[in-house]
Parts: C-alpha cells; structure tokens; sequence
C-alpha cells in the first residue's frame, strides 16, 4: 500500500500493481453489529455513490469485523461493485447501504441482506482483485 488520500472526509489508499502504477482504492470499515441485529455477524456500510465513483477507483473494499474481532474484507472491481451499487434503493439523502452478514453462525456464507437479499460470498477475500496487472 501507498500513501493516504483524501476522499471527501473518507480515508483511501492507493496499491502499487504490478504494473507499477498507484491505483487508488476505496475503503470503508464497519464493527461488528450482530449483537444489534441477532445475526452473528453483521456490519453497515452507508455509501454515497457521488464519493463511490467507479471510474476513479480501481477497486472497492468493504469490511466487516466478525464474531472474533478479525475483519473480513469483501473485494470489487469497479465493473462488479456498480451494478451492486445502482441496485440499492437511495434513502431521503441519497445513500445505499449494505449490510453484510454471516448467514448462520459457523457457515462462511455472507449475505447483504439490505434491497432484498444478495449472497457476497464470491466476494469475500477476493484479494486477486487488488493485483492490478498491466
């Protein structure tokens, strides 16, 4: 990782690929709320698509702690994490939230159950999407 940028309060980080170019990335955290919500995890990630633009980040990376304290990264490329995006209902100020969870205790099967359900399995740990080749 590289140096920290400023996007608009939110913090980011740029990966030098293997290209050897810097490809800024967007990153937002969230704790583990599953005691809030009766899941076993579960995190909110609150997004505002003007800050989430998908042709000025190389890939999106939403984090939630689990039941351990340990983050699980769920990883997109821009052409994966738009569609999700404009698939989510905006609130009255213009947000789209996701909230990750484990499906049932002891199963890594996630889910975002916000907008009707969508399993994020396929994204978790997908690390590979931060390589950035030439």
């Amino acid at each position: 990782m590289g140096e920290t940028f400023s996007n608009e309060g939110r913090k980011g980080r740029y990966i030098i690929g293997h290209d050897g170019r810097r490809h800024p990335v967007f990153i937002t955290a969230s704790r583990n709320l599953g005691s809030d919500t009766g899941k076993p995890m579960s995190g909110w990630h609150s997004i505002n698509p003007r800050n989430a633009d998908t042709s000025r980040f190389g890939a999106y990376i939403l984090s939630v702690e689990d039941e351990l304290r340990k983050p699980v990264f769920f990883i997109f490329t821009p052409e994966e994490f738009q569609p999700l995006l404009d698939s989510k209902k905006a609130d009255s100020k213009g947000l789209r939230h996701f909230y990750i969870s484990r499906a049932e205790a002891g199963i890594d099967r996630f889910v975002d159950w916000r907008d009707g359900g969508m399993d994020m399995t396929q994204y978790r740990g997908a690390f590979n999407k931060l390589e950035f080749n030439a």
